[in-house]
């Protein structure tokens, strides 16, 4: 799940992923007011994973929100909700600096073969 300018990083992540089997179902939410938690959820629900990715701090953002009314709502997980977001730090003035702190398509990717590889560890037999 995502939304604005991030689209285009986590599209290129999907389109990696899928070339290795793990197929990404992305949601672009357009806009956030109102945020169509309707979709969100029926994705949810359906595939029992969730992903927030999004350039603000991950901490008290609207990706905190989304996964707090998943949870809200009951649904359960096969493995603990993602997100993935700027770091809680603050942002350098130098745009080459600030760029390095928000998430590119290789940290999506990273950070998505890491939770998938913790969660089988935790499953395996």
């Amino acid at each position: 799940m995502t939304w604005g300018a991030m689209q285009f990083q986590v599209l290129e992540a999907a389109d990696a992923l899928a070339s290795r089997g793990i197929d990404i179902e992305v949601i672009d939410a357009r806009w956030l007011r109102p945020l169509d938690m309707g979709h969100i959820l029926s994705s949810v629900a359906r595939t029992r994973r969730l992903a927030v990715i999004h350039e603000a701090h991950t901490i008290g953002g609207v990706g905190a929100e989304i996964v707090a009314a998943v949870a809200a709502a009951g649904i359960e997980l096969d493995q603990p909700p993602l997100r993935i977001g700027t770091p809680d730090a603050r942002i350098p003035a130098a745009p080459s600096l600030a760029q390095a702190l928000i998430p590119n398509a290789d940290r999506i990717i990273r950070e998505i073969d890491s939770a998938f590889a913790a969660h089988a560890a935790k499953v395996s037999l």
